[in-house]
């Protein structure tokens, strides 16, 4: 996508898309164009025309985290695997199905269920947190084990 400013003589965007607009004013802001010659600018859930627009340009694509970007996709049985889980367990942990997950990590629906995705990151979170825990505890063990042991090399006479 060739991304430029584009004065509103030389062409205006489509009814209702939303655009990155240049004001007189040298305001920047996303807005979108009606009929009419009219521009409205939605900030907060609060709608109202604005004035002064010179030039316009299309809104970038929506970022994607770095596991999504350049067609780089991850299946669930993939990610499952990278997190020490099999898919059915990942699907236990973050509480959501495989079709829902395999939306968010192949087919890269940024948006979707928010509330429940969010719900998901915290359960992996949390999982991953205990898991290292879990390690830590087990490793500190053998280290004191293996202190022992040295100890008791230094003193065999």
């Amino acid at each position: 996508m060739n991304i430029r400013w584009i004065p509103i003589e030389e062409q205006l965007p489509e009814t209702k898309d939303k655009v990155l607009i240049f004001t007189a004013g040298g305001n920047f802001s996303i807005a979108s164009y009606c009929p009419e010659n009219e521009w409205w600018l939605t900030q907060i859930g609060i709608i109202r025309k604005v004035s002064g627009v010179l030039a316009w340009m299309p809104l970038p694509e929506p970022y994607k985290p770095q596991i999504l970007q350049d067609g780089a996709k991850m299946t669930v049985k993939e990610y499952a695997t990278k997190m020490g889980l099999c898919v059915n367990e990942l699907c236990e942990v973050t509480g959501m199905n495989h079709q829902e997950l395999n939306d968010i990590l192949v087919m890269g629906y940024a948006s979707m269920g928010s509330k429940k995705r969010m719900n998901a990151s915290n359960n992996l979170m949390f999982y991953v947190t205990d898991l290292y825990n879990l390690e830590v505890g087990r490793s500190a063990k053998i280290y004191h084990e293996r202190l022992k042991m040295t100890h008791l090399f230094l003193t065999i006479h």
